[in-house]
């Protein structure tokens, strides 16, 4: 039983946890009242990092550490 307590508790961090897509997708609209040409470069750097993150395997913000960034 007490697996199962673990287990399920693991499933209610994750599901708590912010995925980093979705954390770009809010900074992006927090961003939302930029000139033309600022808006494209942060869309250009919301892919840059998104595509990162996909290829290091992170999915959400808690994953990413310091030696991930090196």
């Amino acid at each position: 039983m007490r697996l199962k307590e673990i287990a399920d508790a693991e499933s209610v961090k994750i599901a708590k946890a912010t995925k980093v897509v979705d954390a770009l997708d809010r900074w992006l609209k927090g961003h939302k009242n930029q000139p033309i040409s600022t808006a494209k470069v942060y869309r250009g750097i919301a892919a840059k990092i998104a595509r990162w993150a996909a290829s290091k395997d992170v999915k959400y913000l808690k994953d990413v550490t310091p030696i991930l960034l090196d």
